[in-house]
């Protein structure tokens, strides 16, 4: 049997993220729309849709409103730092508390901070500069 073709060739993927939301969400939909994003913005790509995978994301789809996946999306969209990590994947966002973390903005960028999600603490140079020091100290006390 041929899986259905759930987006046109080029089709405007904003307008993907709005009709698959409109009608009752589904793990495969969900796993179709996120190798969709991949294809559109280089999220890791989820090769398989385990029996687990499709739990997780049942779950997943019971606890957020749909609103909230249009706003998990639209962050996928814009967020450069989540299209650019290797562990942002399906997966990843199958626990609730990930996924919450997008919808909730720890991973944006802003204006005080465009180098960094907005979770992050200090200038890159301090961050290293510390670590440095530890990774001495510790150094230091095996010797």
């Amino acid at each position: 049997m041929k899986k259905e073709n759930l987006f046109p060739e080029k089709s405007d993927i904003r307008e993907d993220i709005r009709k698959v939301l409109l009608s009752p969400i589904t793990p495969r939909k969900i796993f179709d729309l996120w190798n969709r994003l991949s294809e559109e913005v280089g999220v890791t790509r989820c090769s398989f849709l385990s029996d687990s995978l499709s739990r997780k994301l049942k779950k997943l789809i019971s606890i957020f409103s749909s609103k909230q996946w249009e706003e998990f999306f639209s962050e996928v969209l814009e967020n450069e730092f989540l299209q650019n990590v290797n562990w942002f994947g399906l997966s990843w966002i199958s626990v609730p508390e990930n996924f919450a973390k997008v919808v909730d903005g720890v991973y944006k960028r802003s204006k005080y901070k465009p180098d960094k999600p907005s979770n992050a603490l200090g200038k890159r140079e301090d961050v290293i500069k510390m670590l440095d020091e530890w990774r001495r100290e510790d150094d230091n006390e095996m010797s």
